[in-house]
């Protein structure tokens, strides 16, 4: 299944074969471990929030994320039924895609 997420700023849109989401991200990068928030503002989730933490290596960036109405994880684990979920992501291109306009 091919998954596409491009995170632009504080903007992002997760492209599945459910469907496009797009989104807002805040993140604190001061905690630890250094948080993230996602409301979704369209798509199947639009008017949810995610709450989550975050790991950034290079191109690799590891996302623990409470599902909607999930608490926050604490770490970069899950569990059977814990309403949390572990992404691991790498970065295909630096470059911006073509028709993504605005921010620097």
């Amino acid at each position: 299944t091919e998954l596409s997420q491009v995170i632009d700023g504080d903007r992002f849109r997760y492209e599945s074969p459910e469907g496009i989401s797009d989104g807002v991200l805040a993140i604190d990068a001061g905690a630890t471990p250094p948080q993230i928030d996602i409301d979704f503002v369209e798509g199947p989730e639009a008017g949810n929030t995610s709450y989550g933490v975050y790991r950034l290596d290079g191109d690799s960036l590891t996302l623990c994320l409470g599902l909607v109405g999930s608490t926050r994880p604490a770490s970069f684990a899950t569990s059977p039924g814990s309403g949390h979920a572990l992404e691991r992501l790498r970065r295909a291109s630096a470059a911006r895609p073509d028709g993504v306009t605005g921010g620097t």
